[in-house]
């Protein structure tokens, strides 16, 4: 049997391509190490970079080093957090939860929350923001 992927154009990686593009497609494994090689991962421990963004959706992809923490704030529309790496915790003022790779949660609108890496954790975030 004939392997398709392996006759397709290599995945577009290029920070600067551009949103409005009707197919993107991600190495996400290669984005995560070559964040952690990036300067601004050694000062703060943590890059955040967006893969996609449109008025009704953006995708983000975050790489936290264990400890580091993104404190408590709340997002514009619901949310989708999962893991693709590391162990995340996950405080809402209601209620906390602990999410490993493969494990993802989703969060209602103006829900303040905060997010800590537990190990070198990486994730995808993804915002539904709501109209106005």
């Amino acid at each position: 049997m004939e392997n398709k992927a392996e006759n397709m154009p290599p995945a577009n990686t290029d920070a600067n391509h551009a949103f409005e593009a009707p197919l993107l497609t991600f190495n996400l494994p290669s984005l995560i190490l070559q964040a952690k090689g990036e300067e601004q991962w050694e000062k703060s421990g943590r890059i955040a970079k967006t893969l996609y963004k449109s008025k009704s959706r953006r995708i983000v992809l975050n790489v936290m080093q264990a400890g580091t923490e993104i404190k408590l704030h709340q997002a514009p529309g619901p949310i989708s957090v999962q893991v693709l790496e590391g162990h995340l915790g996950f405080h809402t003022e209601a209620a906390s939860v602990m999410l490993r790779q493969g494990e993802m949660l989703t969060l209602k609108e103006h829900t303040k929350h905060r997010v800590e890496a537990l190990d070198e954790a990486a994730f995808l975030l993804t915002v539904a923001p709501l109209e106005a």
